[in-house]
């Protein structure tokens, strides 16, 4: 990330940020400024990435990248650099209805197939058609949205809960 914008790019992306991502982008400064004091002090790198993720407050995987993000930047720039980049809130991906139907009865028949294996299925379907498919994470969110929590969890083999057993009547005949 640092070399491939320069400092002003990074500080006026950071000006307009939110409060809570430049809240964000301290914490993580803090997190990396006592890294490098317990280096200072004797510990190796990488017990002091341990210690700090074994606290809670961020995954190793996460310093190791912040740190990453940082090297070679001036301690007075740091903080630009640190501000979070995710994005979010796009516009929902478009999904063939067809897709969808024959996602959900492969997925939801009696056997019980795993969702890789089905979304497999589909990927060759698709292609054979010339229909673009998005991400299986975004397959299984819209899989979710369109079929109840009772649907999926009677799928899974798991026990209705027992406050909508209780709604539902009695089966007699």
């Amino acid at each position: 990330m640092a070399e491939h914008t320069s400092r002003e790019q990074q500080w006026d992306f950071y000006d307009r940020q939110t409060d809570v991502a430049k809240k964000r982008a301290r914490d993580r400064l803090t997190l990396i400024n006592q890294i490098e004091a317990l280096v200072e002090a004797g510990m190796t790198k990488s017990a002091a990435v341990a210690a700090l993720a074994g606290r809670g407050d961020a995954s190793a995987a996460s310093i190791w990248t912040w740190l990453s993000a940082v090297a070679g930047v001036s301690q007075h720039d740091r903080l630009a650099y640190l501000v979070p980049r995710f994005k979010g809130g796009g516009c929902p991906a478009a999904i063939d209805t067809l897709l969808l139907d024959r996602l959900a009865a492969d997925y939801l028949r009696p056997e019980r197939p795993s969702w890789s294996a089905c979304v497999r299925r589909l990927t060759v379907f698709a292609e054979s058609h010339g229909i673009a498919l998005p991400h299986a994470r975004t397959l299984w969110r819209r899989l979710c949205k369109v079929y109840d929590r009772p649907t999926m969890a009677l799928h899974r083999g798991e026990p209705l809960p027992a406050w909508l057993v209780r709604r539902l009547p009695a089966n007699d005949r």
